[in-house]
């Protein structure tokens, strides 16, 4: 029994540990964001200054420092704009995180709660005790194979429930991508994503008929912003997600149409 104790306060040691660096690496991951947070805006005005600036001297045709205030200005909107995409995923994550280490911190200190009763209320064992005690760990060691064997069942019927759900899924995404394509001729196909044998359903392929490469920028753009939100809303009504999925566009001969910006919302469009 004292060396279950001994190892209960072990994993409950570890446990601590592992919440204390979490805190910790909680309070620095707040500090960048706020340090992200301030640069991003400061950034945007500084630049905007910049600008002010630079308009002016153009006024008063005084090109004094004009290229180094130009570059200057270049280089703070491009850190408003690397803020502007990283700080609020940062933020994002620390806020969908912190109620997740709540719930550990106030686990943990359940646990320490219950050994520090048991302590407590330990009484001395004597010989015909320990004699007892071993006996009935024995019967605890049997009890433990037993539950493991059942876990073990339980999840594999769990797994092929899952993979039961996700053929529906599969299923239920594909008929709704074949009515939307008989209503609209410039798709030719919409495929999953695929990795290691897996479909992937958060990843999408669209393939269009070639003779949308004669269309011109504007027509081509049209196009994905006309087709991209359809394939999401599909996809996010099976799933019941509010988190879209990423769609590409290719080509009938799979040369690439158009794909997702890796900065902020829209898509670029291949040349």
């Amino acid at each position: 029994m004292q060396l279950l104790l001994g190892c209960l306060g072990l994993i409950i040691g570890v446990i601590l540990l592992i919440v204390v660096a979490m805190f910790i690496g909680a309070i620095l991951l707040w500090i960048l964001n706020g340090i992200m947070f301030l640069g991003t805006w400061g950034a945007l005005i500084a630049g905007i200054f910049l600008i002010v600036v630079i308009g002016r001297n153009l006024i008063i045709k005084n090109k004094t420092d004009l290229k180094q205030l130009i570059v200057w200005a270049v280089v703070l909107f491009l850190v408003f704009g690397l803020g502007r995409g990283i700080q609020p995923k940062l933020h994002n994550y620390l806020t969908t995180s912190k109620d997740e280490t709540e719930v550990e911190t106030v686990v943990a200190d359940s646990s320490i709660d219950e050994i520090d009763e048991e302590d407590q209320s330990q009484p001395e064992i004597t010989d015909i005790d320990k004699k007892n005690e071993d006996m009935k760990d024995e019967n605890d060691d049997s009890e433990e194979e037993e539950q493991v064997i059942e876990d073990d069942t339980e999840k594999e019927d769990e797994e092929i429930e899952t993979n039961e759900q996700d053929t529906e899924l599969i299923q239920r995404i594909s008929d709704r991508f074949d009515h939307f394509m008989e209503t609209v001729d410039l798709v030719e196909s919409i495929k999953f994503s695929t990795s290691g044998g897996e479909i992937n359903t958060n990843r999408y392929y669209v393939f269009i008929i070639n003779e949308v490469k004669m269309y011109t920028e504007e027509e081509k753009l049209y196009l994905i912003e006309e087709l991209a939100p359809v394939i999401k809303g599909i996809v996010a009504h099976e799933k019941g997600e509010e988190d879209f999925p990423y769609v590409y566009f290719r080509y009938a001969d799979d040369t690439k149409f158009a794909e997702p910006k890796i900065w902020g919302d829209g898509y670029n469009i291949k040349k």
